[in-house]
């Protein structure tokens, strides 16, 4: 089998691809998708009592016109539901607005009054860029534990180069708008899923092969073997798959030691009744103190048809690990003993539908040596007319979000 054009993975990267080539009418692409259906970590499920959950609190946002215009184009903005940020930083009693570094007069922790910022230090890491931009007493109530518990990775081995756009700096002293997802948007039905499927509808089904998984590229025949034995000759690739998974499925004897993840557990609960005052009207909540999550999303605000009816609400709540195993049992009896003494659910007989998933990839993490990795495996794929790109294609967290993926595979097939 001949194809042009060969795109691995059908989650927003290899989409925006997809939608590309099929408005420059070039028909000689295929994509690869290993599940049974479009979409990647951006995957919606509905339980059998009616919730709807996510792969993480996926809401959509964006600068980019081009992005928006195509889910314009291929969706429907009158499939979509708007909304204003609502969210905020629970300090184990009480609430801050985030960003909570533009919020610091909502702290009662008295050790905020001693914040000192040592001008001398010498940035070489995100830990030291952290207590650079916003002090040792904001870092210690905050920054250091909540950065701790998203990345489960040391502070001291991150860059800090990243950062533009995805921490707010003092300076930045809008209080509930700063940010591009200070607005966003959610389907009005079926979730994140609707949008990619509807994505994958307009290309063509029999444009997409699913179930079907890469196991080995051969880079000098330019051919790519699947697990159903078939041989993919190709001109172009495009990967959107890990990276790392790239380099073993292409046998490259390159060092990648710096390219590290975390991986990420989500548990969803469908909880009858009306949902407690102090989250009714909340999109999302950081939890940088004894929560075993670091961010809870309150799906049911986004859209009415989250739940089955309007006398229930849905939390989804997000933990990471250090790609190691981890307890599950044990993380959610602690999730659910929290949110019962904070009063985020009135007792566990209440809860009536639960969901889990756990993803080996989260989030790829900005290491110190991250870049000089990237910079020569892609030197060595560029010889082979290979391009990777998508959250973790490229292995960017910086360059992870939805649109950011589908426009890094749009403008690949402008290009080829």
């Amino acid at each position: 089998m001949k194809v042009k054009n060969l795109i691995i993975g059908a989650g927003p990267c290899g989409l925006g691809a997809g939608y590309k080539l099929k408005e420059n009418n070039n028909d000689d692409f295929l994509i690869l998708e290993r599940e049974s259906c479009a979409g990647g970590l951006s995957r919606s499920f509905i339980t059998d009592e009616g919730y709807l959950f996510e792969i993480g609190g996926h809401v959509h946002f964006s600068e980019d016109a081009t992005y928006l215009d195509a889910i314009s184009n291929v969706f429907g903005k009158e499939n979509i539901f708007f909304h204003e940020r609502k969210a905020y930083v629970y300090m184990d009693s009480y609430f801050v607005d985030y960003p909570f570094q533009s919020n610091l007069e909502q702290v009662r922790d008295k050790r905020i009054l001693d914040n000192k910022v040592d001008e001398n230090l010498k940035v070489q890491n995100f830990h030291d860029w952290l207590n650079k931009t916003f002090g040792d007493k904001v870092c210690e109530i905050f920054m250091t534990p909540y950065n701790s518990k998203v990345w489960s990775h040391s502070l001291e081995d991150m860059s800090f180069e990243w950062i533009e756009k995805r921490v707010a700096t003092p300076v930045e002293r809008k209080t509930k708008s700063w940010g591009p997802n200070s607005q966003f948007f959610f389907p009005k039905k079926g979730g994140t899923s609707a949008i990619w499927n509807s994505f994958a509808k307009y290309i063509g089904e029999e444009k997409i092969k699913y179930n079907t998984s890469v196991i080995s590229i051969d880079l000098e025949n330019k051919q790519v073997t699947t697990d159903n034995n078939l041989i993919i000759e190709f001109e172009n690739l495009l990967n959107t798959t890990p990276l790392i998974n790239l380099v073993k499925y292409a046998n490259l004897k390159i060092d990648h030691q710096d390219l590290k993840f975390n991986s990420l557990y989500c548990l969803g609960l469908g909880i009858e009744g009306k949902a407690p005052k102090k989250i009714e009207d909340k999109s999302w909540i950081y939890f940088p103190g004894k929560a075993p999550f670091y961010r809870m999303t309150v799906l049911s605000n986004y859209s009415n048809n989250n739940t089955p009816n309007d006398h229930c609400y849905s939390l989804l709540l997000e933990m990471t690990s250090s790609n190691k195993e981890i307890d599950t049992i044990e993380l959610e009896n602690m999730a659910l003993a929290y949110l019962e003494e904070e009063g985020f659910i009135e007792n566990r007989e209440s809860i009536q539908s639960k969901w889990s998933f756990q993803s080996k990839f989260a989030y790829p993490i900005p290491t110190l040596g991250r870049n000089e990795n990237l910079e020569e495996i892609n030197r060595t794929l560029d010889k082979y007319s290979i391009k990777s790109k998508g959250r973790f294609g490229a292995w960017k967290y910086e360059l992870g979000n939805q649109d950011h993926c589908f426009m890094q595979g749009y403008n690949w097939a402008k290009d080829v």
